[in-house]
């Protein structure tokens, strides 16, 4: 691969911020799942305003376009397009008290390629609660989503546990809902539970092979205990 990333931030107050990339690159020789030389570019832009560490909103754009393989009759051999994935998002984090805080979210996916468009739309709202002088935090989520198909997924990161990554991918249509629980309140230990529920619109079944399970509904708990011996 060769390519040319280029970046570049701007504060011109402290209530603004400007950043902004271009990358570009050239793929000389075949690579998996695409059957002939390539290349590509990526463009992004974010504009954040902040208020007194109490507000804070950003708009971002992004946009994407690279080539893949393509078999629009079936044939043996595959014609290489374009794709095209562009994202804007819509981003509100209220902090109403030092514990307490609100966060929003929209955001819009588009994908094209010469043969078919899809586009899709997520929103969803936090709460956060995390006062100094408690033991207990607690974080919970409501998402809706509608898009075309997988290819306009919206992926989005989720509050979990210790250690545990979670950034799902939301395609189709429905909702999903999450709440997260931790306690802090004994010398060196930390007890933490999610409980995460997502459905489906039209479906009679979620998941594919040994994870398929019958119904519209998956439900998640996960919960662990972590005690710190002292050196």
């Amino acid at each position: 691969e060769i390519g040319l990333y280029t970046g570049l931030e701007i504060t011109p107050t402290a209530k603004w911020k400007f950043q902004l990339y271009h990358d570009m690159w050239k793929h000389p020789w075949l690579r998996y799942n695409v059957d002939a030389p390539t290349d590509g570019e990526e463009f992004f832009a974010k504009v954040t305003y902040t208020l007194k560490r109490r507000l804070e909103i950003y708009g971002q754009f992004r946009t994407k376009i690279n080539s893949i393989n393509s078999r629009p009759t079936g044939d043996a051999i595959a014609q290489v397009v374009d794709q095209k994935k562009t994202q804007l998002r819509l981003h509100l984090n209220n902090t109403l008290d030092k514990g307490f805080q609100l966060r929003t979210r929209l955001e819009w996916s588009f994908y094209s390629t010469p043969l078919e468009e899809q586009k899709g739309f997520l929103v969803y709202q936090d709460v956060v609660y995390s006062p100094l002088a408690s033991p207990w935090t607690f974080s919970a989520r409501v998402t809706l989503f509608d898009t075309d198909d997988y290819d306009s997924r919206i992926y989005t990161y989720e509050n979990d546990l210790i250690y545990y990554y979670a950034i799902p991918a939301f395609s189709d249509q429905g909702s999903r809902f999450y709440i997260n629980v931790r306690y802090k309140g004994i010398r060196n230990l930390t007890a933490e539970i999610k409980f995460a529920q997502s459905r489906w619109l039209d479906m009679t079944s979620v998941g594919s092979g040994n994870d398929e399970i019958p119904g519209n509904t998956r439900s998640e708990i996960r919960a662990q205990v972590i005690y710190r011996f002292d050196n």
